[in-house]
């Protein structure tokens, strides 16, 4: 199954902006030209009346109607907002290099310009925004060609200052230092593909006429570990069939990005019983409550195109997105015996990525580690454990985790 979420909107917009920045630039052009035609026929025809009477008026006329025109077409060419737009540059700097931070703390730069040539401004304006985009699927027909998927997107935070008044600059290099604040309450970046969150930075130069200068940066705010102190028994998730008993074992829960993340996976037995394989698997689930209720089981997934392979199959709650993002085999061609314990020690690596734990009222992500025995091509066992993911420093839970996996703990 494949589908591309489509950018006519921005294309479209895209191009009107371009369309607007031509026709001013036509339209400024155009003015030049034709006073210059104006002011240079009036002074051609009374040169051209005391030289050379009504002839050299008339044929100076022409001359200073056609050189006033080139001269003002030219004039206006410089100065129309294209040639703005190619002569001025503004960049955003950042007094913290990484352009990271946490909730809570001020945001710190610089604005600079770099003008080719003297500019009036009505002004300048630093905004920070975070917006969050959702993307969910629509269609619910079993025989239609594939999903149709829609994408909203929320806005969560917005602040803006006026870095400068209106008023006029020279040519140069300019700098301005400004400050924002994050709210306490920040959301985390999250670079997801059906659920995004992302905080930008953003400077405006607005000009007289036509459309205004822009630049931008992403800015990346941290999700910070919850407050919880781990269990010194650690986490437990045990699943009952009449094979067995599959117990899967985590000696902590809340982990860093790029952290691994250590466990242990036990079966008793209740019969005697062959087995395909049994692994473990590190699953991100996106979460957008609307949505006609279906679960895509993603392969792979192009950022740049929005296009992606995977299966969709009926059942949850809106639109569910499931990426395996790493796994380990315990066993092939396992065979367990009644009465007979066996233990699976296993690693999993946290990908760094920005894409935290993070839930919001449009969206959620979460993470999940589970364990599963498949016969026959289908899983008879499966335990799962939620845990947090977090983009901060590696927490120090490890240490305070059961010195042995051996065994998980008994109660």
């Amino acid at each position: 199954m494949e589908n591309s979420h489509k950018e006519e909107g921005r294309k479209q917009s895209d191009g009107r902006r371009v369309s607007s920045i031509r026709a001013e630039a036509r339209s400024v052009v155009f003015r030049g030209a034709l006073v210059g035609a104006l002011f240079l026929l009036l002074v051609g025809g009374v040169l051209g009346e005391l030289n050379r009477g009504w002839r050299g008026a008339f044929v100076g006329s022409l001359s200073g109607a056609f050189l006033g025109a080139v001269l003002g077409g030219l004039v206006g060419t410089r100065l129309s907002p294209q040639k703005v737009h190619q002569r001025v540059s503004l960049y955003l700097d950042l007094e913290r290099e990484s352009g990271c931070y946490v909730p809570g703390e001020p945001i710190e730069g610089y604005l600079h310009f770099e003008m080719g040539i003297p500019l009036k401004i009505k002004g300048c304006k630093v905004y920070l925004l975070c917006q969050g985009r959702w993307t969910y699927d629509q269609d619910s027909s079993e025989d239609s060609q594939g999903p149709s998927f829609v994408q909203e997107t929320a806005e969560y935070y917005l602040q803006e200052i006026e870095l400068l008044p209106a008023g006029k600059f020279r040519r140069g290099a300019f700098s301005y230092p400004f400050s924002l604040s994050l709210p306490e309450d920040a959301l985390p970046t999250h670079h997801g593909y059906a659920c995004s969150l992302r905080w930008m930075l953003y400077a405006t130069l607005a000009l007289p006429k036509g459309d205004p200068l822009e630049t931008h940066r992403e800015v990346f705010v941290e999700a910070l570990p919850p407050d919880l102190l781990p269990s010194p028994k650690g986490y437990r998730s045990t699943v009952s069939s009449e094979l067995g008993q599959l117990t899967l074992f985590l000696p902590r829960v809340i982990v860093a990005e790029g952290e691994t993340l250590e466990g242990q996976v036990s079966i008793s037995p209740f019969a005697n019983f062959a087995a395909e394989e049994m692994r473990v698997l590190l699953l991100r689930i996106e979460n957008v409550p609307k949505g006609a209720g279906q679960t895509f089981y993603i392969s792979r997934w192009d950022a740049d195109t929005g296009s992606f392979h995977g299966e969709r199959f009926p059942g949850g709650e809106g639109s569910t997105f499931v990426w395996l993002e790493d796994e380990e085999v315990l066993c092939e061609e396992c065979r367990f015996a009644i009465a007979e314990p066996e233990y699976f020690s296993f690693q999993l690596r946290i990908p760094t990525q920005w894409r935290p734990t993070v839930a919001t009222g449009e969206g959620r992500v979460v993470w999940k580690v589970a364990a599963v025995i498949t016969r026959g091509g289908q899983s008879v066992l499966r335990a799962f454990h939620e845990v947090i993911v977090h983009t901060s420093t590696a927490e120090i839970a490890h240490i305070l985790a059961p010195k042995s996996l051996h065994s998980p703990p008994q109660d």
